[in-house]
């Protein structure tokens, strides 16, 4: 299960979007700056079995939008420059791979954003198991 974690934060920080413009402004000024990441939580259901994990981010890491769909994100000690994409209104926060939408991870739903806080969801299902993500950040 982190390892499929791992995956999906590596994925986040190694990917390329292009920005289109939200009709929101509000949700795009609010995700503009600099958000620290505090704790993921990951829900695995699987042959009718469901484990829960969760951690905290260490200390210092954080993805840092600029607005125009530029963004820098620093991970397990590694800076990338990355771009993003907000979509529906403001309310999915889309990265791409090579220039292309790689679905259905690249999609995170934004299940909450203040000047603040911000929460990202995505839900994946492969084969055998499904997996619900959460991650948590703040300014």
């Amino acid at each position: 299960m982190r390892r499929f974690f791992g995956l999906l934060i590596m994925m986040l920080v190694l990917a390329s979007t292009a920005c289109k413009k939200s009709d929101d402004n509000k949700s795009e000024d609010n995700l503009t700056g600099k958000w620290n990441l505090n704790r993921w939580v990951v829900k695995e259901v699987a042959a009718n079995n469901t484990w829960n994990d969760s951690d905290t981010y260490d200390p210092g890491q954080y993805l840092q939008f600029d607005g125009s769909g530029k963004c820098v994100a620093f991970v397990d000690g590694e800076l990338s420059n990355t771009t993003y994409e907000l979509l529906d209104n403001g309310k999915t926060l889309w990265i791409k791979e090579n220039n292309t939408l790689d679905l259905p991870a690249a999609g995170f739903t934004i299940q909450k954003l203040t000047s603040k806080e911000l929460e990202l969801y995505s839900k994946e299902t492969d084969a055998s198991s499904t997996y619900e993500i959460t991650i948590y950040l703040n300014k």
